[in-house]
């Protein structure tokens, strides 16, 4: 066997060795990932459980605030059927807090400047904003360009 034919075979034999440990790097990294994906499911469930027993557990005591202040608004004097109507609005008004939250903090989850960084062609409308497009539209430079 000639010089060449030998130092063929030791890169076709180096070549395989890399090739089979970038092989093993790769299972391992997946095998990592598949592992923390499942840790992650698990958690999330775990996580969604126990958001829907504290809403259990907030809804009883939010329920027994109402029905003390009810109670100490009746021995103040209030009728019942007054009180039943205070405490009805003071739901009401915290129902529309919430949702008024909810609304606003919503607008975030639309990935506006990752799309607009990611996305060729300028900004890109946010459709939870009203007027969105006539916005962009007025401050696109003329002639639609970039630049």
């Amino acid at each position: 066997m000639t010089e060449q034919q030998e130092q063929t075979g030791s890169l076709i034999t180096s070549l395989s060795a890399l090739g089979r440990t970038l092989l093993g790097l790769m299972t391992d990294a997946l095998q990592l990932l598949a592992a923390e994906a499942r840790l992650a499911g698990l958690s999330l469930a775990a996580m969604v459980a126990a958001g829907i027993a504290l809403g259990a557990v907030g809804t009883g005591s939010w329920l027994a605030v109402v029905a003390a202040l009810a109670v100490w608004l009746v021995r103040l004097g209030l009728a019942w059927e007054v009180a039943l109507l205070l405490v009805a609005v003071l739901n009401l008004a915290m129902a529309l807090i919430l949702l008024k939250t909810m609304a606003v903090l919503s607008r975030n989850l639309t990935f506006r400047a990752t799309r607009r960084h990611l996305l060729p062609g300028g900004p890109v409308p946010d459709r939870t904003e009203p007027h969105a497009d006539s916005r962009d539209q007025a401050s696109a430079p003329p002639g639609g360009g970039s630049g």
